[in-house]
């Protein structure tokens, strides 16, 4: 697979206080730039100027061990060039698994010779995105074989492919090992619950994982693929999201994520859209919201919790104090169900965003916002 380790894109913003060897005048400066010594690229030349704006960008496509981004500024001469000075970024330390670098670059100084100026240069780290890209379990293993010892990548997009189980076990590889990955997204897949089980354990053995979002929405896991992920949640300490809905994990599921949202100290968002979720996992999910202290967001849009459901969702806001965002839409709610919770609003200040507003029965709902 070409361009296994994403695409580097370089901006070399302007230059200031440029001073070529002899010292004498202004130059006109450009820039070589590389990651790799065979392909070299270089912008136009500022003319008269020891504070020049380029203001230009260049892609490269990084290979393995491309870990050094070299910068070399020269003074253009109608005989020749001059060294102006030269610098070197070191990619693992300033930009794989931070995304971005914004900073001026020093031109290090020679014995005897003054500050030879700095440049401001922006780097950019983009992501393995393959998304739609018909990927299939075979694909998945040549890209898994790839990325071995993946110290790029900080987030890999594979929604709306073929990969099931054993793709996902290749995959999990990768994910058992990464020290830099910080997204994967997996949603529209079919990765079942033996695929969930070989990513949970994959995070579980992985103990510098700095993994905080996961999406498996649509991928068929049931409630068996949920506990898998919840017993994983139970102690991980990074994920902050975790998505799966449209999974099918039905009450059973719900109830295996209560116990882990009653232990996990680290996840915020959870996604349980459409997923068969009744009265019954309703209630269990509530029972986690009395007793966890750190989720701000669940949605639960296109469930079946219905009235009852509401009102456990009620009684539990009384007593939570940080969820946020609280996603309830067509879930057959009815009137009494929305009372339920208005009245609950008026305990649970920290709630702003309830969303009611699509098949509430008896009543023309919105959503109910508190500033």
């Amino acid at each position: 697979m070409s361009h296994t380790h994403g695409t580097l894109e370089v901006t070399i913003v302007e230059g200031r206080h440029l001073k070529d060897e002899d010292i004498v005048g202004k130059n006109d400066a450009y820039v070589e730039l590389y990651v790799d010594k065979h392909y070299k690229q270089r912008t136009t030349t500022a003319q008269n100027s020891n504070d020049p704006r380029w203001n230009e960008k260049f892609t490269f496509h990084l290979q393995k061990h491309d870990d050094d981004l070299h910068l070399h500024v020269y003074d253009d001469d109608v005989v020749g060039r001059d060294s102006v000075g030269s610098a070197k970024i070191d990619l693992k330390k300033h930009v794989f698994g931070k995304g971005r670098y914004d900073d001026w670059v020093k031109l290090p100084a020679m014995l005897g010779l003054r500050s030879k100026g700095e440049i401001h240069v922006i780097i950019e780290h983009h992501t393995l995105n393959l998304a739609h890209g018909h990927i299939g379990d075979g694909e998945a293993q040549h890209i898994a074989n790839a990325l071995e010892n993946n110290t790029i990548f900080t987030k890999m997009n594979f929604n709306f492919n073929q990969i099931g189980a054993l793709g996902a076990q290749h995959l999990s590889n990768v994910l058992r090992d990464s020290k830099t990955l910080h997204t994967l997204n997996l949603r529209s897949n079919q990765i079942g619950t033996s695929g969930a089980q070989y990513l949970a354990n994959a995070l579980r053995m992985n103990t510098d994982t700095k993994l905080t979002i996961l999406d498996l929405d649509c991928n068929e896991i049931g409630a068996e693929g949920a506990k898998y992920l919840a017993d994983l949640l139970s102690n991980n300490k990074t994920l902050t999201t975790i998505n799966i809905g449209n999974n099918q994990i039905g009450d059973l599921g719900a109830e295996y994520l209560s116990d882990a949202l009653q232990k996990n100290k680290t996840l915020t968002t959870l996604n349980l859209f459409k997923n068969q979720i009744g009265v019954s996992g309703a209630n269990h999910l509530a029972i986690a919201l009395e007793n966890n202290t750190t989720l701000k967001t669940l949605e639960l849009e296109g469930n079946q919790i219905e009235t009852l459901g509401a009102q456990h969702f009620a009684n539990a806001l009384r007593k939570n104090t940080t969820l946020e965002i609280l996603d309830i839409r067509s879930n057959g709610i009815c009137k009494d169900g929305v009372q339920y919770l208005a009245d609950a609003l008026q305990v649970h200040t920290k709630l702003t965003d309830l969303r009611l507003n699509r098949q509430t029965r008896g009543m023309d709902s919105t959503t109910y916002q508190q500033t």
